[in-house]
């Protein structure tokens, strides 16, 4: 269970870490897109991955430095700061946008004490990760404008998401993904191949969480 229980933490809370990998060529010093809420929100959330990517990084070449100095000026940009003091927006900004992205990032979850079975949240937890992978910056599996479909679409390729997992961290929750999973088809019955483009897209998903294991787990599981 503690094995189980480290793996899950991780990627819960180190996958933010390294999802500003996908906007390695976006430019520190590009203005923000700000034409539409969407593309705000998705330039908002490319520039704080790329962000976080930096202020952690121990590297103190001289790019991380000018980086780190652009990202904090464009930072402030996204929101209205026009009360604070010029003295101190840069650094209200920041802060601002370190907190926002943090809010829209955030995966909500009940204590594992919550649940009759613990493990149980383990499953829950993969589940909504499973969503989190479907993000622009991520595997960019979401529609523009999603319709019912979409939506059950998506709660199938989360929940095979969070069976690919668990299978592959050999964590057996009391509640069972097969029938779920036979809800949401029931959903898409008139899609014969509903199924098997989900678990594509589920397969590639849980590749994706899995890569954020430790080393040494990895290096156990092969």
């Amino acid at each position: 269970m503690q094995a189980i229980n480290r793996i899950v933490v991780v990627l819960l809370v180190v996958c933010s870490a390294h999802a500003a990998l996908a906007h390695d060529k976006m430019h520190p010093l590009a203005p923000p897109d700000l034409s539409s809420p969407r593309a705000t929100l998705t330039n908002f959330l490319a520039l704080m991955d790329r962000a976080y990517a930096r202020w952690t990084s121990e590297s103190g070449t001289d790019e991380d430095r000018i980086e780190r100095e652009a990202i904090g000026r464009i930072a402030h940009q996204f929101f209205d700061l026009s009360d604070v003091a010029p003295s101190v927006r840069r650094n209200v900004g920041r802060e601002t946008a370190v907190y926002v992205k943090e809010v829209l990032d955030r995966i909500e979850l009940p204590y594992p004490e919550a649940f009759h079975q613990q493990i149980d949240f383990y499953r829950t937890a993969l589940h909504e990760l499973g969503h989190w992978t479907g993000h622009p910056s991520r595997l960019d599996r979401f529609c523009d404008r999603p319709d019912r479909g979409d939506y059950a679409r998506e709660e199938l390729v989360a929940e095979l998401t969070s069976a690919f997992t668990c299978a592959a961290l050999s964590i057996v929750p009391t509640v069972r993904h097969a029938d779920y999973i036979g809800a949401w088809l029931e959903v898409l019955k008139e899609d014969n191949r509903a199924i098997f483009r989900a678990a594509s897209a589920a397969s590639k998903a849980a590749d994706y969480l899995l890569a954020y294991r430790p080393a040494e787990q990895i290096t156990e599981a092969a």
